[in-house]
């Protein structure tokens, strides 16, 4: 539990830095400091945290606003130390929480499209060219044996039943929460279904509407994130099935309210903006007797508003209605009994990644290791000792009167691999669970099963590491040439 909670507590700060980062950038130091603060208390980062206990969302939050800070970098003064940072960014995204990565990648496109404007030359086309670059080979070990070998899987589960998002939209009435202080229980009838907060949707329209009268630096940066908060939140409602439909990989969000983690970001900035730096050509506002702009000032004051009002209404039934988490509580019988009545393995969702070659529910009843199929009931059963049995690994002597087929209880994937005394040996699928079979000769022998990846995967892990290695050999050369 003190592991895990570390893991929580460092996504939490980082995402509070990211955060300020990616403001400081764009509106400045002040706005930055205020975007922080509201993106720490923004309800979706804290239900991540103490509803679902999603480690790996919470990850991707954090990770989030430093990706858009990087390739924000790049688009304004491109160069390779810039390019490699950024790429390392999108990497650990993609890496940390694939599902965020699926629909942050083409909003990032977009923020790079207002940000730049017209302004393109041919250094930020190559610049940003090697962020992305950097980011694909940094994470080929993840992205390549899904891109390539994702056939071989049942990846349906991701996307039917519970999680086909068709029946999981806002009607319009659930939208936004009714109440002020938001409620993290889930609960359809009584409309608690993770919906954007109240308080957040007030604050963006004040924002909004100071945002009109009142000069802002990067207003078109500002604009544009109004407009895709606006956009996400109707995505998050029925009408846009349409687009879902036809969007790809989409659908693997499963859940439409997961428009949130894009919505928070968005609402940050938003909010941060007001306290942001005035052009240097605002006069309209006037100076007060510090000779501060009165509409620095005033969005200063609204920043802080925003910040203390988040806070307060987001905390308020966590501080209330929170239960500490034991360490008797959490243990490797406890997980069993977990993955057996909800039949999960160690994930979220019911029998994903299982092999196409197994169609039967893998809870029933498996045959025991040794077992095996035979040609008639006279024959006796080989003999099997096992020397060493690991979930990836197993070691054994087989005596075997005649030639036969064993089946051990590991389902198999291509990247098990066997050996027959030190030779190489075929592996197949067999029966209705798809479990790992082997075909042994009569006689003695000592048989090995690994799982050590398939082709692609060690190809790909491979370029993983070429890229990491490249990208540290660069940095330590860069250090040094400064010294």
């Amino acid at each position: 539990i003190t592991s895990i909670k570390s893991c929580f507590a460092v996504s939490i700060v980082l995402s509070g830095l990211g955060a300020y980062m990616l403001a400081r950038e764009l509106f400045g130091s002040r706005a930055g400091t205020v975007a922080g603060l509201i993106y720490l208390f923004l309800p979706y980062r804290l239900l991540d945290v103490y509803t679902r206990g999603d480690l790996a969302e919470s990850l991707g939050l954090a990770v989030l606003p430093f990706v858009f800070w990087g390739f924000w970098r790049v688009a304004q003064r491109p160069t390779v130390g810039r390019a490699m940072a950024a790429g390392t960014t999108l990497a650990l995204l993609i890496v940390a929480h694939n599902l965020t990565a699926v629909f942050a990648i083409p909003m990032l496109g977009g923020f790079i499209l207002v940000a730049v404007g017209r302004r393109w030359t041919q250094a930020r086309i190559i610049g940003l060219g090697l962020a992305g670059f950097a980011a694909l080979l940094l994470s080929a070990a993840y992205w390549v044996p899904v891109v390539v070998e994702s056939a071989a899987i049942n990846s349906t589960a991701l996307t039917e039943g519970f999680y086909d998002f068709h029946g999981r939209f806002f009607t319009l009435e659930n939208v936004f929460q009714r109440g002020w202080a938001y409620d993290y229980r889930f609960d359809v009838g009584m409309g608690l279904v993770f919906s954007t907060s109240r308080v957040q949707a007030i604050a963006v329209g004040i924002a909004a509407a100071w945002t009109l009268v009142a000069p802002t630096r990067n207003r078109r940066l500002v604009i544009a994130g109004l407009i895709t908060i606006c956009f996400l939140l109707w995505m998050e409602q029925a009408g846009s099935t349409w687009l879902w439909d036809r969007l790809p990989f989409v659908r693997f969000l499963q859940f439409p309210y997961r428009m949130s983690i894009y919505i928070t970001l968005a609402t940050s900035m938003v909010l941060g903006s007001l306290a942001g730096s005035r052009p240097s050509s605002d006069r309209a506002g006037g100076l007060n007797s510090s000779g501060v702009s009165l509409s620095a000032a005033g969005g200063l004051a609204l920043g802080i508003a925003a910040v203390l009002v988040i806070s307060i209404t987001s905390m308020w039934q966590i501080l209330s209605a929170r239960e500490p988490t034991l360490e008797s509580q959490v243990s490797l019988p406890t997980l069993w009994r977990v993955e057996q009545t909800r039949k999960l393995i160690a994930t979220s969702t019911h029998l994903d990644f299982i092999p196409k070659w197994t169609p039967d529910d893998i809870f029933g009843p498996t045959p025991p290791l040794g077992s095996r199929h035979p040609t008639s009931e006279n024959v006796p059963a080989p003999i099997v000792t096992a020397r060493w049995l690991g979930p990836l690994e197993l070691a054994a002597t087989v005596d075997n009167v005649q030639p036969g087929l064993l089946t051990f209880d590991r389902i198999y994937y291509q990247s098990w691999q066997a050996t027959i005394d030190g030779q190489a040996a075929l592996l197949a699928p067999v029966g209705r669970l798809g479990l790992i079979s082997l075909a042994i000769p009569a006689g003695v022998h000592e048989i090995r099963l690994t799982a050590d990846g398939t082709p692609v995967e060690r190809a790909a892990l491979l370029v993983s590491v070429i890229g990491a290695v490249a990208l540290t050999v660069y940095w330590v050369w860069r250090i040094r040439k400064r010294q």
